[in-house]
């Protein structure tokens, strides 16, 4: 068995010049910015899906583990290694599932071992595996293996705030993983064998994928505290920790969310946690004064919902460069869209509030004590003399012409199940039994989803068809004011152009609920979605290849130096 690795990605310089695709059949593909592609034959552990444990094939190549990202491909190795960012190229790679022959990527009576490159605009040559050991990636644009069925392509892709070569990356990834499955839960999950529901296996399968993938930070949902601290268990030999967690219940059944971060790489600063229905009387003050008792019933389900956020700040130890990525989980219910909505303002503007004070904090700390190489004589004189109010006058000033200047400079990304499509119909009035006004007009009409458009646009109207006072005519006017917000935006849109076609698939649902946000930085890079060949192949997820009824996103994010 050899793998396919990464040597020194994580963190490496991300500068447009091509996209490739590297595509094996049944396969995810990770899209990252390499500088050469070689090939080699060096053994590395394999991952079972089964057992969700890797086996290593010696000592040595169990230590390489820690440090390299390991795709089992069957019989070659390739190793994209960072060494000139001059040349480095956007390319993607499968992410470890089952492999099988694909005529539609190489017909089965393919050359065995084959290699095509051609520079883009010229013919395709044939080259030799052993031919093949150094590439240069700005001249290959095709390539084929029949064993195990690979494919490797070249294509350009301009980026017109690519970022600087020196700028630091990071890399998050989002999953839902599936809380644990007691009997209630399990009766949604009927047409999976009994097997592949059970917690355990589907913990250790969640585990090799984070340990195949390597996420800078990985943003977790669905997560109890059992199965949290089995993950980090199962990681700490590869340099991950817990940042926060925050959970729905007190006792071991209550999910919740979590971030995981590779101490290695990235220090932490400071963590936060909050509830959507904490924030209501902050952001929505004057609902409290109401007397209408439609609009007092709304704001009553809108603070019974126990959904939350977990946010932490980070620091790149290479690059002392600052980081805040929040783990987030809506609420579920697709007949609640309206409240949905409201949970995604507030979590944008509990995420902008707390932001916004730690970085005041940071910017008055750095100034409170000038060190003594910048401090003047006449601030010495001042300081001894016990003339202080002007020296604190003035670095508090300085605090907060910093804050106002690089505040909305600093990254932020959000990975989560928001539990709304990019797009979807949405039958007006559905609720209005539930909150006592009785049968209603039903106006069904497909639009984009109020959470969605409100993370990308910022501004999402009361005439919009899941906004409160249109999706229930028995609220007053003006009972929820027009949500504007400064927008933000989706990784997965920016790279490929559109959202994924699914995140969750299950036999009674399938779509995109899963999303990467993001503001302050550049998105480089996506994990592919699987295909829905592949997913349905067992009916639907979780299956024996996927623990979850979700597949995780991740990206790669270039950070302004």
């Amino acid at each position: 068995m050899v793998a396919c690795h990464f040597s020194s990605l994580p963190h490496s310089p991300l500068v447009p010049s091509f996209a490739s695709t590297l595509v094996a059949p049944q396969r995810r593909r990770l899209a990252l910015r390499p500088s050469s592609l070689s090939l080699s034959a060096s053994p590395l552990p394999r991952w079972s899906p089964e057992g969700g444990s890797r086996a290593p094939c010696s000592p040595a190549a169990s230590r390489k583990a820690r440090s390299s990202v390991f795709f089992p491909l069957s019989c070659f190795s390739f190793s994209y290694a960072a060494e000139s960012p001059a040349s480095s190229v956007l390319s993607s790679v499968s992410r470890p599932r089952a492999v099988s022959r694909s005529p539609s990527v190489c017909g089965a009576d393919s050359a065995p071992a084959s290699l095509a490159a051609v520079a883009p605009g010229s013919s395709p040559a044939s080259l030799s595996a052993s031919a093949a050991s150094s590439l240069s990636s700005s001249a290959v644009a095709s390539a084929r293996l029949s064993a195990p069925c690979l494919a490797v392509t070249f294509a350009s892709r301009a980026q017109g705030d690519a970022g600087s070569a020196a700028s630091a990356s990071v890399r998050v990834l989002t999953y839902n993983i599936l809380h644990r499955l007691d009997a209630r839960r399990a009766r949604f999950f009927a047409y999976c064998q009994p097997a592949h529901l059970q917690s355990e296996r589907r913990l250790a399968a969640v585990g090799g994928e984070l340990q195949s993938l390597l996420p800078d930070v990985a943003c977790l949902q669905e997560v109890e505290r059992e199965s949290l601290s089995f993950l980090i268990r199962r990681l700490s030999d590869d340099g991950y920790a817990c940042a926060v967690s925050l959970f729905t219940e007190k006792g071991s059944l209550g999910d919740g969310c979590a971030l995981l971060y590779r101490a290695t790489e990235l220090e932490l600063i400071d963590t936060h946690t909050f509830r959507f229905s904490a924030l209501v009387d902050d952001f929505f003050p004057y609902q409290k004064t109401t007397r209408d008792q439609m609009t007092l019933a709304f704001w009553r389900r809108v603070k019974e919902k126990r959904n939350m956020a977990v946010v932490a700040g980070f620091r790149i130890k290479k690059t002392d460069q600052v980081v805040y990525v929040c783990s987030t989980h809506l609420f579920w219910d697709p007949r609640q869209p309206d409240v949905k909505l409201l949970q995604a303002f507030l979590l944008l503007g509990g995420l902008r509030r707390y932001v916004e004070a730690q970085e005041a904090r940071r910017a008055e700390r750095s100034h409170a004590e000038p060190s003594a190489d910048a401090e003047t004589t006449e601030d010495r004189q001042k300081r001894n003399t016990g003339d202080s109010e002007a020296v604190r006058a003035a670095n508090q000033a300085k605090a907060e012409d910093w804050r106002n200047a690089t505040s909305p400079g600093v990254p932020l990304i959000i990975g989560g199940d928001f539990n709304s499509m990019p797009s979807q119909t949405v039958t007006r009035g559905d609720r209005n039994a539930q909150d006592g006004g009785g049968a209603e007009r039903k106006e069904a009409r497909r639009c984009s989803s109020g959470v969605y458009q409100l993370m990308t646009t910022g501004l999402v109207l009361p005439s919009h068809l899941e906004h409160p006072v249109s999706f229930h005519s028995t609220l007053a006017t003006g009972a929820v004011p027009a949500l504007v917000l400064r927008p933000l935006r989706s990784a997965y849109k920016e790279v490929l152009g559109a959202e994924p076609r699914f995140t969750n698939y299950t036999r009674d649902f399938q779509g995109c609920l899963d999303y990467l946000f993001f503001e302050n930085a550049v998105a480089k890079a996506v994990l592919s979605v699987p295909e829905e060949s592949e997913l349905k192949r067992e009916v639907a997820l979780p299956n024996s290849r996927f623990p979850s009824d979700h597949v995780a996103l991740m990206a790669d994010f270039a950070l302004p130096p």
